[in-house]
């Protein structure tokens, strides 16, 4: 049975890396590395997470400022009362912003004072 056009089984990028890759892969750059390597090449890969995590592709909701329902749950699930967030969680919050409001924000990590990503917190609390 022939495939529906437009049905092509496309792993989504997630980020500047997996760009990076699919530029490689066209030109033929990633096929030579591989021929030299004798095979995948780690760094290259090890590159790939990096830049992801980096710059990730962000897909913002389609009204600025307002979230959706999955994402109220979600925060309504981590909560928003709390002096300090696990990684994880600053992780998602961060996306979830990031997605509402159409930026590209970093909850500060090194900081020893809570109080740093105070704003964006009461952000996020007006949308649940």
């Amino acid at each position: 049975m022939a495939r529906p056009k437009g049905s092509k089984n496309k792993k989504k990028r997630k980020g500047l890396g997996d760009k990076i890759e699919e530029i490689t892969k066209k030109t033929g750059i990633k096929a030579v590395v591989e021929l030299i390597n004798g095979g995948k090449c780690q760094a290259c890969e090890k590159r790939k997470i990096y830049l992801n995590k980096l710059f990730p592709e962000m897909v913002y909701n389609l009204e600025k400022g307002i979230a959706t329902k999955e994402q109220k749950e979600i925060l309504k699930k981590i909560g928003l009362n709390k002096d300090k967030y696990e990684a994880d969680e600053a992780d998602i919050l961060e996306g979830i912003y990031n997605q509402v409001y159409h930026t590209n924000i970093r909850f500060c990590r090194t900081c020893s004072n809570p109080a740093n990503n105070k704003a964006i917190i009461v952000r996020l609390r007006k949308l649940i």
